[in-house]
């Protein structure tokens, strides 16, 4: 299996469709409004940065109001402390999550603990700008090791938005969504 990751990956393919699966599994919703997911995989919503910009606006930022659904694709942060990133809720669904395989909070605190200085101080950097009102949308690189010894680099883009829960707590939520990889 590594080898058939390392060419699909090298030749920009969908592994799901050599495999023989996008004739079998379809995505609810997209050939027609009232379809079903598939019993094979069900993929649930996918989100674009559009959906998350449109949630963000039309709750005034207020985080309880988000969907469930919505909520299980972003990671939550609170305000950094000493230029240090907090971990607040990680999305089971998360590009985070089924990237680092952090295995929750304490994981991806973890790993942001034994993260190089200048890494975590400019993520803070860019927390405490969400903090300030506007929207953060970047497009971000990061190494992927899978089980084997495969890497690639995965593109990505970030949505960084400032939040807040019902006490007026203040918390960043990082959506991200890949691109692709290379």
């Amino acid at each position: 299996m590594p080898t058939f990751i390392q060419i699909v990956m090298k030749l920009d393919l969908d592994p799901m469709k050599i495999m023989g699966f996008s004739q079998v599994v379809s995505i609810a919703g997209v050939d027609s409004p009232d379809q079903k997911s598939s019993p094979i995989h069900d993929f649930g919503h996918d989100y674009s940065i559009d959906d998350v910009l449109k949630t963000w606006t039309e709750t005034d930022g207020l985080m309880t109001r988000f969907d469930e659904d919505l909520v299980r694709h972003v990671v939550v942060f609170r305000p950094p402390e000493e230029k240090m990133p907090i971990v607040h809720a990680v999305g089971e669904e998360s590009l985070m999550n089924e990237l680092l395989q952090t295995k929750g909070e304490e994981g991806l605190q973890a790993m942001i603990d034994r993260s190089e200085t200048f890494l975590t101080e400019q993520v803070a950097s860019s927390h405490f700008k969400a903090l300030q009102g506007v929207p953060i949308l970047t497009i971000e690189s990061g190494r992927h090791v899978w089980a084997g010894g495969v890497s690639a680099v995965i593109d990505y883009t970030r949505l960084l938005l400032p939040v807040r829960d019902e006490t007026g707590h203040m918390f960043i939520i990082n959506f991200s969504k890949k691109i692709r990889a290379r």
